[in-house]
């Protein structure tokens, strides 16, 4: 899997639907932001440059002689794109989605714990039968700085201490939230920041998430 790349991906029906691929940016980076939407323009109905392209397509007859050209897809290439960042940059797509925090350790009785991604809030709630002071195993939970940027994240827990680290677990650095809490029912709240899908230098709560695009839109599911 980490070595998939276009060339030797699944190519089902003509794509490479592998959610990793060497050849793909880790995101796509506001370096590209004014290129794509220089292209992004010829698509819009209400772009000059799109006005322009249709009436040069309008001069063009489609056949039975070309008709094949017309309709040709899209090839996929192994060949990395000049646009392509660093190789040390590897590919995810749809990070938004799969990317979620999650309890590592737990000080206590797990009772309830989820990601809701509309508003990238992860809450959890436990029981724990004994209170955790500094030294002791706080209970952890890993916190993808993706959607949990560590000076931008809210934190509200029931009761206790909290903070936010980076650790090195089998050689992957991670960041984490260690929370040091009394005993009984405990709860935390984490608010991260909502991200336009593969925007990651415009960061607002007014920016539509990859999910509200997708139920804005006409979603199937094939």
């Amino acid at each position: 899997m980490l070595q998939n790349n276009h060339e030797w991906g699944d190519n089902w029906n003509g794509e490479d639907l592998s959610i990793y691929s060497l050849d793909d940016p880790e995101l796509p980076s506001g370096k590209l932001l004014a290129i794509e939407s220089a292209s992004h323009s010829r698509s819009d109905p209400h772009s000059p440059a799109y006005s322009e392209s249709h009436s040069n397509m309008e001069d063009e007859h489609v056949g039975p002689s070309n008709l094949k050209d017309a309709l040709r897809p899209a090839s996929i290439t192994s060949e990395l794109s000049s646009l392509q960042l660093s190789k040390d940059q590897t590919g995810f797509r749809a990070a938004e989605a799969y990317i979620r925090p999650s309890p590592i350790f737990t000080n206590g009785s797990l009772t309830h714990h989820g990601f809701d991604l509309r508003n990238c809030t992860f809450t959890m709630s436990l029981v724990a039968k004994e209170k955790a002071v500094r030294g002791d195993q706080p209970t952890e939970i890993y916190l993808p700085d993706f959607h949990f940027p560590d000076i931008q994240s809210v934190v509200s827990v029931s009761s206790g201490e909290w903070t936010i680290d980076h650790a090195e677990i089998d050689s992957v650095k991670i960041q984490r939230l260690r929370w040091w809490h009394p005993d009984g029912k405990q709860e935390i709240k984490i608010q991260g920041v909502k991200r336009k899908p593969g925007d990651l230098t415009k960061v607002s709560g007014e920016d539509l998430t990859y999910l509200e695009q997708c139920q804005r839109g006409a979603c199937t599911i094939m």
